[in-house]
């Protein structure tokens, strides 16, 4: 038996509807009213003025709301932070948690043609840790490439970053171009995310002995 979510919204609070099963024959007519302490239109957004999203950040099993950028990142260089407004069960916290970052990242995520990174649990220990995979051009040199993660402590991420080891300089976490094509993913089941490499001038191995390279 699943429970499905409906999530609707207003300019205050989210209403929740909840059906016990994936075979019931409608919504409830009851919801509950699931507060916010601003009023997001959606469970995400990303604009030229705000940038949101919602995320279990703590771990705890219930996604918060992760406030990234009003009218510009939050802190000061060096001292950078998201506005984190934590899941209390019954509604999001009316008080911000500032969740240090160690840059002026202005999203959860960002892809362009200077700065790419994202949040993903690298280490399987159940939090999403910030995983920083080009600036400029990718980290360290052939034979010797990294990504630069910055752990999830619980309350922030770590201020000095972990480099972590690719067999490639792999400049994202996904790619999906003419020539290459990848992308992390827990293929193995052993709740690591693993490097999962489907396409190199052509596909791997030859027809009836086709391969991934993981």
């Amino acid at each position: 038996m699943k429970t499905l979510l409906l999530l609707l919204f207003t300019t205050s609070a989210f209403l929740l509807v909840t059906a016990d099963s994936c075979y019931a024959q409608g919504f409830p007519s009851t919801m509950t009213q699931w507060s916010t302490p601003f009023g997001y239109e959606a469970t995400a957004g990303n604009n030229s003025t705000w940038k949101w999203t919602t995320m279990d950040i703590n771990g705890d099993g219930l996604p918060d709301m992760v406030d990234t950028y009003f009218n510009t990142v939050y802190g000061t260089a060096g001292n950078n932070y998201w506005e984190v407004y934590l899941n209390t069960g019954s509604g999001f916290a009316p008080t911000v948690t500032q969740w240090s970052t160690p840059f002026g990242y202005e999203h959860t995520a960002g892809n362009n043609s200077t700065w790419k990174w994202t949040t993903m649990d690298m280490n399987g220990d159940g939090l999403p840790d910030l995983v920083d995979t080009y600036f400029n051009t990718v980290y360290g040199t052939p034979g010797n490439n990294y990504w630069e993660v910055y752990l999830n402590t619980g309350s922030g991420f770590s201020s000095t970053a972990t480099q972590w080891s690719t067999p490639f300089g792999y400049e994202a976490t996904a790619g999906n171009n003419s020539t290459w094509k990848y992308t992390t993913m827990d293929i193995n089941g052993d709740g690591l995310p693993d490097m999962v490499d489907t396409y190199f001038n052509g596909v791997y191995g030859t027809a009836g002995n086709n391969y991934w390279e993981v």
